[in-house]
């Protein structure tokens, strides 16, 4: 969880975010500018919008996975002592002033299907 204090009622939905990415990735593919239509939508998704009216600024919020890598998939690694997993974690808000760092072993660490 982020216990940073963030404004969380504004931002930005992730399947904009990922739309948007889509279409600026057909776009530079192609090597045109969008037509009309396309324009339109994509002025839509750089809107942000207020999805989470009733979340306030110091409610923690999950953070969001982006890997996991075990230390004996990676030859070579050094591991600090104790330590055999390496989560990365972001806060869907961009501002902070100091980050954390939390070193889980793998057998703490439990997946959505509660197995790894």
């Amino acid at each position: 969880m982020c216990a940073e204090v963030h404004r969380k009622d504004r931002g930005e939905l992730l399947s904009h975010v990922r739309e948007a990415r889509r279409m600026r990735d057909d776009f530079c593919r192609r090597g045109t500018d969008p037509n009309d239509e396309e324009r339109e939508r994509w002025e839509a998704l750089e809107k942000r919008g207020r999805y989470a009216p009733d979340v306030r600024p110091e409610d923690p919020i999950p953070l969001l996975a982006v890997g996991q890598f075990y230390a004996r998939g990676i030859p070579g690694l050094e591991a600090p002592s104790g330590c055999d997993l390496l989560q990365v974690l972001w806060c869907p808000f961009e501002r902070h002033d100091g980050h954390q760092v939390y070193r889980p072993t793998s057998r703490s660490v439990v997946s959505p299907a509660g197995t790894l």
